[in-house]
């Protein structure tokens, strides 16, 4: 009898190796996925990454974040900008969003400098926390073969990768979301069990409520406070969460009601931050609300169903290419008949954690619904994941069920043979095709713009030269941008103001002459973007000429040149070609 319990127990504990060792070799293929190349691939650097990142050094640096939006009359040594000591939220020109990136950013930015790198950084290691917590829940909910699968399923996901590969506070959210609800279930579970055994039992066990109700509590609330775009929906998805799960609430009040009135405290100061300030902080949402704009509620319908479309779910994704690989959807394409059997199981047996997932699913369009941009949108459904992933882990565990009844093996083997060659040509569209494919949508190009730019101008103007954008993208000129890509330190973005920087980014300055006026002979001027046919930059050359100043072109091409990203153009104006160089020839 010993020896067949020191068999059995050897047996469980070789088990065990080979389980930790598979989710171990699981998390490392995820995390390579999110982390390799990762400075160069999104190529550029979006203005928003570009916000969070000068924003992080800020903090960093002065303990500070600068707004931009709002310069101040001061003195010579005096502070250019109004500033907000150690912010909760940041005000990202007339976007107040929650500063959880630019904080997680901070050490690293503080420890190796403002790069892609440590700007990028946070997402990544938040993409891969959640394939630990993903797993984590969905074997708390169902077992662990189910929890495998559907954290293969997340790993290899076009829409989980593209979002922890570049900076989006929107990537918190899921982890949040799976590490409060895992927390729930276990402290639920626990709470079943001791009630069960009774006795001594019970009260060991008990003490384990708190941190499970309260470190749900608080996962569940960062979530909340971590991105906008999640909020409409995580407010219905806490109700639904809380009747799944009312016996257990109500039995355990001691520990559950201040558990539950933190979480109520959190989101409350979350939405009072939000609705404060004479709806100023508002302001985008009512700008993009579908019940603004004509047929509102026949709007937000049509949207809503968007995102339940096979294209956008399976084949085509989102059209915006920060939010998508191209030649994909935001689900695997393998996962097309495992989430419908998925579904169909879950409809079928309607047990607690079948109703959660369903839930889960069916609310996650609301918040991107309430807006009339860029519908289907995956970046406002984010907070889907890994939902959709555990729907079609359900949906494969069915049927391999069926199919092992019935003997087709075969049957399965070739459904793995085809999630495997799926998460090559996802892997391949990853490192091959998203560089090139993304590069407009990550402004390509302008930090080798303006490196060119700074060696022009220390070989032609040595004193002193500006650094202009004149037509960028149709957006206000963003300081954040340049001065992050530029290494511009927030003290002397701080003090010097944007008529002392280095970087002038008032295109007015080009369309209606004023550049030229100010300009004398010996002034060098770098023009970094725009067009060489634009009437402004015309206009430039012939008031700039009859001041003897030459204008040198050349072109910067970016790593990858597309029709929609084209090489940018730098304008040089020097001096005469008979001032002394540096080197000192004529």
């Amino acid at each position: 009898m010993s020896d067949c319990n020191g068999h059995c127990a050897a047996a469980r504990r070789a088990d065990g190796v080979i389980r930790s060792g598979t989710l171990a070799a699981l998390l490392l293929i995820g995390a390579t996925l999110r982390l390799a190349l990762l400075d160069v691939n999104p190529a550029g650097v979006f203005h928003d990454e570009a916000e969070k990142g000068y924003s992080a050094w800020s903090l960093a640096r002065i303990g500070r974040v600068i707004d931009f939006t709002a310069p101040i009359a001061h003195e010579p040594g005096g502070e250019a900008y109004q500033t907000t000591r150690w912010p909760l939220f940041i005000n990202v020109w007339g976007s107040h969003t929650s500063a959880i990136y630019q904080y997680a950013a901070l050490p690293l930015i503080a420890a190796f400098g403002p790069n892609n790198w440590t700007l990028r950084l946070p997402a990544a290691l938040a993409g891969t926390l959640t394939l630990l917590f993903c797993f984590l829940l969905i074997r708390e909910l169902y077992d662990e073969k189910t929890a495998f699968i559907a954290t293969v399923l997340l790993a290899f996901s076009p829409w989980h990768l593209v979002f922890s590969r570049w900076a989006a506070q929107g990537i918190f959210v899921p982890l949040f979301v799976c590490a409060g609800l895992w927390l729930l279930a276990r402290g639920a579970k626990t709470m079943a069990n001791s009630t069960a055994e009774g006795g001594c039992a019970t009260s060991t066990i008990a003490q384990r409520h708190p941190a499970h109700w309260f470190g749900a509590a608080v996962c569940l609330g960062l979530a909340f406070y971590s991105y906008a775009g999640a909020r409409p929906f995580l407010l219905l998805f806490f109700c639904w969460v809380a009747w799944l799960w009312r016996k257990e609430l109500l039995a355990e009040k001691k520990w559950s009601v201040p558990a539950v009135a933190l979480l109520a405290l959190m989101t409350g100061f979350t939405l009072y931050c939000m609705l404060s300030g004479g709806g100023e902080r508002m302001e985008r949402f009512n700008r993009l609300s579908v019940f603004n704009q004509p047929g509102g509620v026949g709007l937000f319908l049509r949207n809503y169903l968007a995102h339940f479309s096979p294209l956008f779910l399976f084949f085509t994704g989102d059209a915006q290419p920060r939010h998508g690989l191209p030649l994909c959807g935001v689900m695997l394409h393998v996962e097309l008949p495992l989430f419908l059997m998925g579904l169909w199981t879950l409809g079928k047996r309607r047990s607690r954690e079948d109703l959660l997932l369903l839930g889960w699913f069916l609310l996650s369009p609301i918040s991107a619904a309430l807006t009339n941009e860029g519908n289907p949108h995956a970046l406002r459904m984010l907070h889907a994941i890994p939902s959709t992933m555990a729907i079609s882990a359900v949906g494969l565990s069915a049927l391999r069920e069926h199919w092992q009844k019935s003997r087709r093996q075969g049957a399965i083997q070739w459904l793995w043979r085809a999630a495997l060659l799926n998460g090559i040509f996802v892997a391949l569209i990853l490192f091959y095709r998203y560089p090139q494919y993304s590069v407009y949508a990550y402004e390509s190009g302008l930090r080798e713009a303006i490196e060119r730019a700074d060696a022009l101008g220390t070989q032609y103007a040595p004193d002193g030269y500006r650094i202009i954008d004149p037509l960028y993208g149709g957006y206000p000129p963003i300081p954040d941008l340049f001065y992050f890509l530029g290494h511009v330190e927030p003290e002397d973005a701080l003090q010097d103001g944007p008529q002392a920087s280095r970087f002038m980014l008032n295109r007015q300055y080009l369309r209606s002459g004023e550049l030229a006026r100010q300009l004398s002979l010996g002034d060098s001027v770098i023009i970094v973007g725009g067009d060489a046919v634009d009437p402004s930059l015309q206009g430039l050359f012939s008031q700039t000429g009859d001041k003897g100043l030459v204008v040198n072109i050349e072109i910067i091409s970016p790593r990858n040149i597309s029709a929609m990203n084209p090489p940018f153009l730098l304008f040089t104006l020097s001096p005469p070609e008979n001032t002394t160089s540096p080197s000192g020839e004529k």
